[in-house]
């Protein structure tokens, strides 16, 4: 499903979600960050399970700060 969003393959992508080592929780690295809001969106669409976003500010202006999606 991940695939059709990000920039990976899906053997990639799988070899993110089953790392070799028993981990807490994983990220996809630059091809996870700065997602536009509308592929956020269409991701969240998909009620994948585990499958979470962090916000963080990308840029800062005067009147405030534009949010940044990653996905991880």
């Amino acid at each position: 499903m991940l695939a059709k969003y990000l920039p990976l393959s899906e053997a990639k992508i799988l070899a993110y979600l089953n790392p070799k080592k028993k981990t807490f929780q994983v990220e996809f690295g630059a091809a996870g960050t700065r997602l536009s809001l509308s592929t956020r969106k269409e991701i969240e669409a998909e009620h994948l399970p585990g499958i979470h976003f962090t916000d963080s500010p990308s840029r800062l202006y005067r009147t405030g700060c534009l949010p940044a999606t990653r996905l991880g």
